[in-house]
């Protein structure tokens, strides 16, 4: 799997790199800007595959700003969802990162974003699992 493209650090100057090569203290190693803190710093792969995770955990993907990381889930698939239902990503916030996968449903209140208010984002609601429109901490959408 190719990394995912991302802002180059060397003009910054700021941080522990100013390029991917700088990053070797684990797998896969990229230096990324954080948009949080103007500065540059190392991601490194938690997983490559479901089997390099915990029990009870799926192997995500790498974000614009991460490694692939473990994060929980109660689907993998489709076909774990049942009938009409099918199996999406949890992304957290303005990050865009993938904090888990939950099955989405026929009686869902959305099924993304674009079916919320400004403001507003689709996630699964705690307690129920039904993916309802709530607060998108405060980013813009």
């Amino acid at each position: 799997m190719m990394p995912p493209p991302h802002q180059s650090c060397g003009l910054i100057g700021t941080g522990p790199c100013k390029s991917d090569g700088d990053c070797t203290d684990g797998k896969d190693g990229l230096c990324v800007l954080s948009l949080t803190v103007a500065a540059c710093s190392c991601t490194y792969d938690q997983c490559f595959s479901d089997d390099d995770c915990p029990a009870g955990t799926l192997c995500s993907c790498s974000g614009f700003y991460s490694g692939n990381t473990c994060v929980s889930g109660s689907c993998h698939v489709d076909a774990d969802c049942g009938v009409g239902g099918y199996c999406s990503p949890v992304v957290a916030g303005c990050s865009g990162q993938v904090i888990g996968y939950a099955c989405h449903k026929a009686d869902d209140k959305c099924s993304d974003n674009k079916d919320c208010p400004f403001s507003s984002s689709c996630a699964p609601e705690f307690g129920t699992g039904s993916w309802v429109c709530g607060l998108a901490n405060g980013c813009p959408l």
